[in-house]
């Protein structure tokens, strides 16, 4: 899926990836960048997916 998704790091170390659409906006806070980022693709995914008819 082709989200725009934004990663930064965060003063623990730990990583927040934030995306969605003018809707939906979803954030996901890992201790790792590749757990949050993968695990923010599935929300969004996984919101999609109930959004089609």
């Amino acid at each position: 899926m082709g989200h725009v998704i934004e990663v930064t790091q965060n003063p623990d170390g730990s990583w927040t990836a934030k995306g969605g659409s003018s809707f939906t906006v979803v954030s996901v806070t890992c201790t790792t960048r590749h757990k949050a980022v993968t695990n923010l693709d599935a929300a969004l995914t996984a919101i999609a997916s109930k959004a089609k008819p």
